[in-house]
C-alpha cells in the first residue's frame, strides 16, 4: 500500500533516474524486502569536512541531532558501510528505480 497519489511517485521516481545521469551522482538503492545486514531507523548524513574532521545529522521525529563525537561518526559510517553493501548500484539500481516508476503508472 502506497498512501501517495501515484502521479507524485511517478514525479519522484522520474527525477531519481534522471539525477543518475549525472557524472558527479551516485545512486544506491535498498530493494524492500530483501535481506539486510541493519536495519535502518532513521535517516542520516554524514559530511565529511576538507580538514578530515565529520559531522553526522540524524533525523528524529522531534528535531535534528548533530553529533560531533569521533566514536558517534565511526558508528553511522559502519552502518552507511553495511547499507550501500546491501544496497543496489549502478544499472541495477536505475533498473529498480524504473520498474517502481512504471508500476505507479499501471
Amino acid at each position: 500500500f502506497r498512501p501517495e497519489p501515484s502521479g507524485l511517485l511517478t514525479a519522484q521516481y522520474d527525477k531519481i533516474l534522471s539525477v543518475t545521469t549525472l557524472p558527479s551522482v551516485t545512486v544506491s538503492v535498498l530493494p524492500t524486502g530483501a535481506d539486510s545486514s541493519t536495519v535502518h531507523i532513521h535517516p542520516f548524513v554524514i559530511y565529511e569536512q576538507s580538514d578530515g574532521t565529520a559531522t553526522v545529522t540524524v533525523e528524529t521525529y522531534t528535531r535534528e541531532l548533530t553529533l560531533t563525537d569521533p566514536e558517534e561518526i565511526r558508528y553511522y559510517r559502519k552502518i552507511y558501510d553495511t547499507l550501500r553493501a546491501d544496497a543496489v548500484h549502478g544499472d541495477q539500481a536505475r533498473s529498480l528505480v524504473a520498474s517502481l516508476r512504471d508500476q505507479t503508472t499501471r
